[in-house]
């Protein structure tokens, strides 16, 4: 792979670090809790499809998938503030749809997956990444 399509490879590899954790939460959880109806479940795809959205542009913005010119650390600390960021706006909207502040524990919990899964899968890429220069 080349220039641009390993940094969207990336991209979408650390969009989906921290949405899926963010789109169990949703559909396990507080899917249930809109008021006043049960909604569609396409409104449901468009919840998760709104955060992954976000999250990409501010993971962009933020971790700048310039991965060889940065520490592992650099990265990790960089995704996780994107992360951080995008949560907020999540539960600020999940706070709008439910009418009721959102239950803290399960964003906690979320975040705690979301942040597992990106210092995993960090740590992967660094060690996968001199297997694939040698090769």
């Amino acid at each position: 792979m080349t220039g641009k399509k390993e940094i969207i490879l990336r991209l979408i590899l650390m969009v989906l670090r921290s949405t899926v954790p963010f789109g169990i939460a949703w559909f396990r959880f507080y899917m249930n809790q809109v008021y006043p109806v049960p909604l569609d479940m396409s409104f449901n795809w468009v919840i998760v499809g709104i955060y992954a959205i976000f999250n990409a542009i501010v993971t962009y913005r933020y971790a700048r998938m310039w991965i060889d010119l940065h520490s592992l650390k650099d990265l990790i600390c960089s995704q996780v503030l994107a992360t951080l960021i995008s949560d907020l706006v999540i539960y600020i909207v999940l706070a709008l749809l439910i009418r009721n502040l959102p239950s803290i524990p399960v964003m906690l919990i979320t975040l705690g997956f979301q942040v597992g899964l990106i210092v995993v899968g960090s740590l992967a890429s660094e060690i996968l990444r001199p297997m694939k220069d040698e090769s």
